[in-house]
């Protein structure tokens, strides 16, 4: 009969999983017979890098209730989602499945899967998209990027982009960083708000969206590295310091809002025709084209 062992603290997991297999044996475990773990309520650290997970063919990892894994100390490579950025890597011999757990990581990582069945195995695990790209390798092999949860932004969106959302009677803006994700200020419509991270489809909501063009942009590497830069920062003004002079900060050095800058002159119709500064004669798209 199969035994399920019972992780109750961060010590005990460090003991067994930081063992190989064969030293697993020495204190009881048998993997071959027993490869399943039951995770109490609470944290875990989960080392990508301890011996257990490179000697062992398969383990299931599951959650009792509100277990959160936390991944941390994989190894560092470039990401395939941000041509420019290294991201820590998920990248086990092992055959590791989750199951009823959330699982996050302590920094932005990919965890890359071979087909899509390898994926769909995953299928009760509560994935923190905001630290976490989950890749399908065979079908990036075929020539296209999907990610499990995620938007296929290929040929739409590119790290660096300045991306515009119409709100209908404003536009509000964010600077495209990878991974689905965007930096924004987050004071929309006038409200106190900081810059901060934003997934794609928080940003965009179901409004349409596009790709505001620049001449003489920095690079994009620059772009993203100016927009993290202010990441926290909560110096919000509507008039002097909103999320479309955010953008353009960060893509050529100069603070501007067309909405703010036309609307000084013309009152509430100016910021409206601001409004259509900004739309310009660029493809739109909404979430359901992705």
């Amino acid at each position: 009969m199969k035994k399920m062992h019972y992780i109750g603290c961060q010590k005990k997991l460090e003991r067994i999983f930081h063992c190989t297999e064969e030293e697993a044996k020495k204190i009881g475990i048998d993997l071959s017979l027993d490869n399943e773990f039951l995770f109490s309520k609470g944290c875990f650290q989960l080392d990508c890098s301890w011996p257990l997970f490179q000697t062992f063919g398969e383990i299931c990892l599951k959650g009792k209730e509100d277990t959160t894994l936390v991944l941390q100390n994989g190894k560092r490579m470039r990401s395939l989602f941000t041509p420019f950025q290294e991201v820590q890597i998920f990248d086990v011999n092992a055959d590791v499945i989750f199951q009823n757990v959330v699982l996050t990581a302590n920094e932005l990582t990919e965890i890359r899967f071979f087909n899509r069945e390898e994926a769909l195995r995953w299928a009760t695990t509560v994935v923190d998209r905001t630290q976490i790209q989950m890749i399908i390798m065979d079908e990036l092999e075929k020539g296209y990027v999907e990610s499990i949860d995620r938007y296929n932004v290929k040929g739409i969106l590119e790290p660096g982009d300045h991306v515009v959302v119409d709100r209908i009677l404003y536009t509000h803006h964010g600077i495209y960083i990878g991974h689905n994700m965007l930096i924004h200020y987050s004071g929309e419509g006038g409200t106190i708000g900081e810059v901060a991270e934003i997934p794609l489809d928080e940003f965009v909501k179901n409004d349409e969206f596009w790709v505001y063009k620049h001449e003489n942009p920095f690079p994009r590497e620059k772009i993203v590295q100016r927009a993290k830069s202010r990441l926290h920062e909560n110096l919000y003004n509507m008039t002097f310091n909103n999320c479309e002079h955010f953008c353009h900060w960060c893509v050529t050095g100069y603070s501007w809002s067309n909405q703010i800058y036309v609307g000084s002159f013309l009152g509430p119709a100016g910021v409206i025709i601001g409004k259509v500064v900004n739309e310009g004669d660029y493809p739109r798209y909404t979430l359901s084209d992705l």
